[in-house]
């Protein structure tokens, strides 16, 4: 059941990350080319705006998929999460760009969903709150 959910996850997230284009920033080739190192500086706002949409679309799919009650327990897990600015965000997902090069070529709120559940699982006392 739980693979399941995963799954619908993955794929609500290529989905939604079909409108995380902030400026053409598509790939994570897009975004390295954009928003790594001193690039960040010149594109600030679009490299901004992309995180922003891209953590969004993965808080949402997490409520969508495994509903309120799930969401609130993975939010209160992971509290920091949505502390963090997006710039916090940017190095986040540069770093996990160089340590996973594989996920350059695919769509930027995909990798970001894939990593962020990577580095921060479900925690297991919220998967018996999944509808």
């Amino acid at each position: 059941m739980l693979v399941n959910k995963k799954m619908w996850l993955l794929i609500f997230c290529m989905v939604i990350s079909n409108n995380i284009n902030s400026a053409g920033l598509y790939t994570g080739q897009d975004f390295i080319s954009a928003c790594n190192g001193q690039k960040y500086i010149q594109h600030v706002d679009i490299c901004n705006t992309a995180i922003t949409q891209a953590f969004s679309a993965y808080m949402v799919s997490i409520e969508l998929i495994g509903g309120e009650k799930f969401a609130r327990c993975y939010r209160n897990h992971y509290p920091f999460l949505e502390q963090k600015s997006a710039k916090d965000g940017v190095a986040f997902l540069s770093d996990q760009y160089r340590k996973n090069p594989e996920l350059m070529k695919q769509l930027l709120g995909f990798a970001f969903s894939v990593t962020l559940l990577s580095n921060y699982p479900i925690p297991s006392k919220c998967k018996t709150q999944i509808i």
